[in-house]
């Protein structure tokens, strides 16, 4: 299965990856190029809910790829428990690379990144671009510490290699033009044989804008 080229937004979460019945696999997707914001709770969710997330009963969720997309303002509606940018559940064998996180700067969501709420197993989380406003952002790892950087989430769990906490330097943010300016850090972030790109996010770096995002 594979998920791409989609523009999703104002809902409860954007794009979920899950098995929430407990004979059920969820396996072989990748989610690539898809432009997710304003979500009013997630903006990603992959895994099952294990022991701390969901249901207790969920099925087995393997070999998923989130590569290349750019996540924008979600998890910002105050009317929710809870609220990541991107949500990490039980879930074997993951590859999170080459995307863009924007957090929220109000809402249940406020400035949190990425969470996990159980220990992935063969998880590589490594080159992305991770920007909150006001430098709030926060790494919530499946051990209920919360990292208020991505260097001490790296220096404490050996993940996020590759990646930098910067802003995206978008064409304009408030009015969601997500593509990238030719001085964006998130250019040449990663490489991948299943996207053809060598920048984070889902819209590579144009010399000439592109109005074709979600065809």
């Amino acid at each position: 299965i594979v998920i791409e080229h989609n523009a999703v937004f104002a809902n409860h979460t954007g794009i979920s990856v899950m098995a929430e019945n407990p004979t059920l696999v969820t396996q072989d997707v990748i989610v690539r190029h898809n432009i997710v914001h304003d979500q009013h709770g997630y903006g990603i969710v992959v895994g099952s809910g294990g022991e701390t997330g969901g249901r207790l009963d969920s099925g087995t969720v393997r070999n998923i790829q989130i590569v290349h997309n750019t996540l924008v303002d979600n998890g910002r509606s105050g009317i929710w428990s809870s609220g990541a940018s991107l949500e990490v559940g039980s879930v074997d064998d993951c590859l999170i690379a080459g995307n863009i996180v924007v957090a929220p700067e109000r809402g249940a969501g406020a400035g949190v990144l990425l969470r996990c709420r159980t220990e992935p197993i063969d998880f590589r989380l490594h080159s992305n671009l991770w920007y909150a406003p006001a430098g709030r952002g926060t790494f919530r790892w499946h051990d209920g510490i919360v990292h208020t950087s991505l260097n001490a989430f790296r220096e404490a769990t050996g993940k996020g290699i590759g990646g930098v906490q910067r802003d995206p330097l978008f064409r304009i943010l408030e009015t969601r033009d997500l593509r990238l300016t030719e001085a964006s850090p998130a250019r040449d972030l990663f490489s991948s044989s299943t996207s053809g790109s060598d920048d984070a996010g889902a819209l590579p770096f144009t010399p000439t804008p592109r109005d074709d995002y979600g065809r």
